[in-house]
């Protein structure tokens, strides 16, 4: 299990975000989490949803093909 941090600022190098690691046997496992670490980190990190733009994916959606990426064994999904 992880902590959710990718990253620490003012913390050169990585570290290690792994907060449980259990066995492969079968069992209830608990974890502590810093949470107010990862709120900390949430509203700082960029990696959230906080600078997507949706509005700029609509050519990633299109189904429309165009020449020269037309192909007869393209698959439809």
């Amino acid at each position: 299990m992880f902590d959710g941090v990718a990253y620490l600022p003012g913390l050169e190098g990585s570290r290690d975000a792994c907060i449980l690691e259990a066995g492969g046997g079968e069992g209830v496992f608990t974890a502590e989490l810093d949470l107010d670490m990862l709120r900390a980190y949430r509203e700082s990190e960029v990696h959230g949803n906080a600078y997507r733009k949706p509005g700029k994916y609509s050519l990633l959606l299109d189904s429309d093909v165009a020449y020269p990426f037309v192909r007869k064994d393209a698959r439809r999904y």
